[in-house]
């Protein structure tokens, strides 16, 4: 399945050897696609065994690359991007397992509601 009208979730301002995968968050618009061994998604993707990318991602995965590529372009740890794209793998793993939607609008919410939460157990505790 052709894509070409997804964005670019790559990292190429990011150097690589020649035995590394280059990183991109492409895998996570797939149902399945953060469970795929990062050195064969992309063939999974152009192949279609991963079916259509879940339109609802893209703003979030979007901005959540943003915000790598401007984290480590300005001389953020390469370590600690590589952790965060880990981590989002598991997160995306669990969403696909779980069929938990991943909108931008859905993590505000639940953000929020997990920051009430939290509030009112600080004041039950203090109270």
């Amino acid at each position: 399945m052709l894509d070409w009208h997804l964005p670019d979730l790559s990292f190429p301002h990011v150097t690589f050897g020649p035995k590394e995968t280059r990183w991109t968050l492409r895998p996570l618009l797939y149902m399945g696609g953060a469970l795929a061994p990062a050195k064969n998604v992309a063939e999974m993707i152009d192949s279609g065994q991963l079916g259509r990318p879940l339109v609802d991602r893209i703003e979030l995965v979007c901005l959540i690359h943003e915000n790598l590529v401007n984290y480590s372009s300005s001389g953020g740890r390469r370590s600690t991007t590589a952790a965060v794209i880990e981590n989002l793998r598991y997160f995306f793993r669990w969403a696909d397992a779980t069929n938990y939607p991943l909108t931008f609008m859905i993590l505000v919410r639940a953000t929020l509601d997990d920051e009430r939460h939290c509030r009112g157990v600080r004041a039950h505790k203090s109270g």
